[in-house]
C-alpha cells in the first residue's frame, strides 16, 4: 500500500525532483532521497483507565518511616527490586504490593515483638517511582513526568511546555501497557480539543503511558530538504529552494 502523503508535501516533492534533475549532474552522484513523510495508521485503541484505587507501593518508590518517640530509628528507604526494605531490629520487610497504611500496620506488628514499648510510626511516600508518564517528540520539554493526580493527555503536554510550532497536534500517539502484558496504541486528534470543537481525544492518562508528538508535514519536508538536498548537493550560497 502506498504511503498517504499530504497534497502540499506531494507538490513540494515534485518540485524537489525537478530541482534534482538540474542539480544532480553538478553533484556527480545520485543522493538517496528516502521516502516522503506519511500519515500514521489508526488501527488501535488504548483501554480506558479505571477508577482511582489505593496506591500500591512499587520497587523504586522512595519512602520514609518516622517513629514518634524514637527518632534514631527514622529511616528513608528506596524499595529494592525484590520489593523489600531493610529496617533496624526487624531486618527485611516486604513493602511492594502493600498500600502505605498496610505497610504501616505490618511494621507496627513486627516492632511490637521487639524491645520497643508501644511503638508508633508512620509511613510517608516521598516519591512515586512507578506513577510516571513519558512525553517525547515535538514538545517544549520532553521527558518523564510524575502522575500524582488525574491528568489528561493535553494537560500532560501543557506541563511539558506545550506543542512546538513543528508539532502535528492532530496525530498524537498514545502508547499504553496492558495489564496482562503487551501494548495498545491510539492516534489522538488534539487539534479539536485545542479549538474547543471536541474533547473526546483528551483522554485520562494511566501510569507508564507514553505520549509521542510527531513533526508536522511542513517540518518533515524541511527536515527532508536539509538531510537529502542541502547536505548532499553543492547548492551555491544565495540559491533558494522552492517553498513548500
Amino acid at each position: 500500500m502506498k504511503p498517504l502523503v499530504p497534497h502540499s508535501a506531494r507538490r513540494f516533492f515534485k518540485s524537489v525532483v525537478a530541482l534534482l534533475a538540474i542539480a544532480i549532474p553538478l553533484a556527480g552522484c545520485e543522493p538517496n532521497l528516502g521516502v516522503p513523510p506519511s500519515d500514521l495508521a489508526k488501527t488501535s485503541t488504548v483501554q480506558p483507565t479505571t477508577a482511582p484505587q489505593a496506591y500500591l507501593l512499587q520497587p523504586g518508590d522512595n519512602i520514609e518511616i518516622k517513629f514518634a518517640y524514637v527518632p534514631d530509628l527514622n529511616q528513608a528507604q528506596i524499595i529494592r527490586p525484590d520489593g523489600k526494605i531493610s529496617l533496624p531490629l526487624i531486618h527485611d520487610v516486604q513493602a511492594a504490593g502493600l498500600t502505605p497504611s498496610e505497610l504501616q500496620d505490618a511494621l507496627l506488628k513486627q516492632y511490637q515483638d521487639t524491645a520497643l514499648k508501644s511503638p508508633e510510626l508512620v509511613v510517608i511516600v516521598r516519591e512515586f517511582n512507578s506513577n510516571k508518564i513519558y512525553i517525547g517528540g515535538e514538545v517544549g520539554t520532553p521527558g518523564a513526568q510524575p502522575l500524582l493526580t488525574p491528568t489528561t493527555v493535553l494537560q500532560a503536554i501543557l506541563q511539558a511546555n506545550g506543542f512546538k510550532n513543528t508539532a502535528r497536534a492532530n496525530e498524537v500517539l498514545l502508547i499504553r501497557q496492558r495489564a496482562g502484558g503487551g501494548y495498545d496504541w491510539q492516534v489522538l486528534n488534539l487539534e479539536k480539543a485545542l479549538s474547543g470543537e471536541s474533547f473526546a481525544a483528551n483522554i485520562p492518562l494511566a501510569p507508564r503511558d507514553v505520549i509521542y508528538v510527531p513533526r508536522s508535514d511542513i517540518a518533515n519536508v524541511d527536515l527532508f530538504v536539509d538531510q537529502y538536498i542541502r547536505q548532499v548537493l553543492p547548492i551555491a550560497p544565495g540559491v533558494s529552494l522552492p517553498a513548500g
